[in-house]
């Protein structure tokens, strides 16, 4: 396996020269302390994984690697870097990996195991499944479920939102009927509302999925596979998909998509 690394450190790449050296598969490496010199060097010679800095100059290691992938495709990319504020946007970029430093050796060569053998995350074994990005869908074993009411649907997804933090009857009032005042009559709508949720959800065999106490009302996010909770978790595959609209239909998700943003 051929490596480049490039660092405008040379402490660094000098640490990630003794990490290599613990790496049986590793026939060659290159070292560069400049992104451009890097780049030179590739045009002429190809590599099978590439270990970049990202704050580097005059070219960061973002820009450089979407240079290497127009270059050289099949390279795989690691980022090596102190700050995670930029592994949603490492992923965009289709990277196979991410470390942080400080790293270690074992750091390493679990970064090239997996360029040698990626391994597919594992299928969610959540039978029920939140889509948030675009439209707020809901799907019990990957078929859609269908809402006899329009705002029980929105009553999940506002639960869903909220991920796993208790909402009470005053809150979803509010969000759910944004404009109208807190009578007895509009609570007997929630009630019936929460009543129809369950219901739903008892006849899918995901009944747990809704945790009901007096006056407090969440979802299990443990059973529940979601794009938005992957997202966090940095899942590539989340990321990928999100393309700055969560759940279109509902105006108080707006908030979300901000915080979605400073994250893509």
């Amino acid at each position: 396996m051929k490596v480049i690394c490039v660092d405008d450190e040379q402490i660094a790449l000098d640490e990630m020269k003794e990490a290599l050296r613990t790496c049986p598969e590793v026939t060659a490496a290159e070292y560069f302390l400049s992104p451009l010199d890097a780049l030179e060097w590739l045009k002429a010679n190809p590599a099978d994984a590439a270990f970049l800095d990202i704050r580097m100059s005059p070219m960061d290691g973002l820009s450089l690697a979407k240079a290497i992938r127009e270059l050289r495709p099949r390279c795989s990319v690691v980022f090596v870097t102190a700050y995670d504020q930029y592994a949603v946007t490492a992923f965009r970029l289709h990277a196979t990996g991410y470390l942080m430093k400080p790293f270690s050796a074992g750091d390493v060569r679990s970064e090239l195991e997996y360029i040698k053998n990626p391994q597919q995350p594992p299928a969610p074994t959540q039978r029920a499944r939140a889509q948030t990005f675009g439209n707020f869908e809901f799907f019990i074993d990957d078929h859609p479920v269908k809402f006899r009411y329009s705002k029980t649907k929105e009553l999940l997804a506002y639960l869903v939102d909220r991920q796993g933090a208790s909402c009470n009857t005053a809150e979803l009032c509010a969000v759910l009927w944004e404009d109208a005042p807190d009578t007895p009559s509009l609570r007997s709508q929630l009630r019936n509302l929460i009543s129809d949720l369950s219901h739903i959800l008892q006849e899918s065999g995901v009944e747990d999925l809704f945790v009901k106490r007096r006056n407090s009302f969440c979802i299990d996010t443990k059973r529940l596979d979601c794009d938005m909770y992957r997202f966090q978790r940095k899942d590539i595959a989340a990321i990928n998909s999100y393309f700055g609209e969560y759940m279109t239909q509902y105006p108080w998700a707006e908030l979300r998509i901000g915080y979605l943003d400073t994250r893509s």
